[in-house]
């Protein structure tokens, strides 16, 4: 367990660091409408336009103004959400004409080959896992490791959004001029602890605390059972219970971190 006692880091020059673990992500290639909207053009006027247009736009799906550029992830999610719709007979919905089998399959041939070509393409060129950054666990696991420190750096960093529940969606994750401003903070904090440890070495301090200094004042309240000192052994009780005992006040001689074993 670690904690900090604050400390302002010293100012240094920024270097590299920040980029040698901070990636940005790779934007997907370009991708034109080369005629899907034309082949599509008709399916979509006999059956989608009456509720699907930029009046009645059901389910906030305008597909008159709606442009073909899968490139873009939210439009290559909306027409996916078409070709699923259509595919899976949920629309048009039962009360409206049924579209000819034939047609309804031309359609979804004309709308799937372009997607599943940007796919096919998108991993060729980036492979099938795009480039993304270091979340800040992972950043300060990284850097722990690369200089042999041990003081905190997500407190540092801003909060990664979580993208269906993940931080490591290359998608959802964030980078901007903000994002960068902190991690360069955090790199200097990181480098000027190096540098001290380089120079100064760390110093030794330890504090032994004896069985019943550590289960004073826990004792039984309610649910919870505190550790029993038993014949200057400290015990506790291997059942689903919640335990607590209390560290008596200490202090250290310096400021700094501190690893607490």
């Amino acid at each position: 367990m670690r904690r900090m006692l604050m400390r302002e880091p010293a100012p240094i020059p920024r270097l590299l660091l920040p980029a040698v673990c901070f990636f940005a992500a790779v934007a997907g290639p370009l991708f034109s409408d080369d005629g899907t909207l034309k082949k599509l053009d008709g399916f979509l006027e006999k059956n989608c336009f009456e509720c699907h247009d930029d009046t009645t736009a059901k389910g906030d799906l305008n597909l008159l103004d709606l442009e073909f550029q899968p490139h873009d992830p939210n439009n290559f999610a909306r027409w996916e959400r078409v070709f699923d719709r259509v595919k899976d007979g949920e629309m048009p919905p039962d009360k409206k004409p049924r579209p000819e089998p034939e047609a309804k399959q031309a359609f979804l041939q004309n709308l799937k080959k372009p997607l599943i070509a940007l796919e096919e393409k998108e991993k060729a060129e980036l492979g099938r896992v795009k480039s993304r950054r270091l979340t800040r666990l992972e950043y300060e696991n990284t850097v722990h490791d690369l200089l042999g420190i041990g003081i905190p750096l997500t407190s540092l960093l801003p909060e990664d959004p979580a993208t269906h529940g993940f931080e490591t969606v290359a998608s959802g994750q964030q980078l901007s001029h903000h994002n960068l401003e902190r991690y360069l903070e955090a790199a200097d904090a990181a480098l000027t602890e190096a540098f001290r440890r380089a120079t100064q070495g760390d110093k030794q301090f330890s504090k032994t605390f004896t069985p019943k200094q550590l289960g004073s004042g826990a004792g039984r309240r309610g649910n919870y059972r505190g550790p029993d000192d038993r014949d200057g052994v400290l015990i506790t009780w291997p059942i689903r219970l919640q335990f607590f005992g209390r560290m008596p006040v200490t202090r250290v001689p310096d400021h700094g971190w501190y690893e607490i074993t």
